[in-house]
């Protein structure tokens, strides 16, 4: 018997991920889905797929995830909401990464998808404000 393992995927819509919606609050929304979905396949399939679509959100941030997979299959967009980035501390004029893994190991990204950190805005932010 030929048999190919079947795998089941953590998806990050099934923990309330709203794709193409911009609105900020929207954002904050998906950032909790994705931790969410993440913790989860963390704990079990070890599979994360973003599905084909757009999701907008703010910065995510992880400890001790370990041989997980990453299959981004649609697009995951930073919110250019920079007025209500976080901060790393309420007195830092440093801001938070937009991904951020702590002790993790064996991380594999995958797919055809994309992240997206729209570095344009975030240029144009520094240079007008650190001058």
């Amino acid at each position: 018997c030929f048999c190919i393992p079947s795998f089941k995927l953590t998806s990050i819509e099934d923990f309330g991920a709203i794709a193409e919606e911009t609105e900020t609050s929207t954002a904050i929304s998906n950032s909790r889905a994705i931790t969410e979905a993440l913790l989860q396949a963390n704990k079990t399939d070890k599979l994360l797929l973003i599905p084909n679509k757009n999701f907008y959100f703010f910065p995510i941030s992880f400890e001790n995830i370990h041989d997980l997979t990453f299959r981004i299959e649609g697009k995951l967009t930073a919110k250019t909401d920079l007025a209500n980035w976080p901060r790393r501390s309420n007195d830092s004029k440093d801001y938070q990464h937009i991904i951020n893994f702590n002790y993790s190991t064996n991380l594999v990204f995958t797919g055809g998808g994309v992240i997206e950190g729209d570095g344009y805005s975030w240029w144009w932010y520094t240079i007008f404000n650190e001058l």
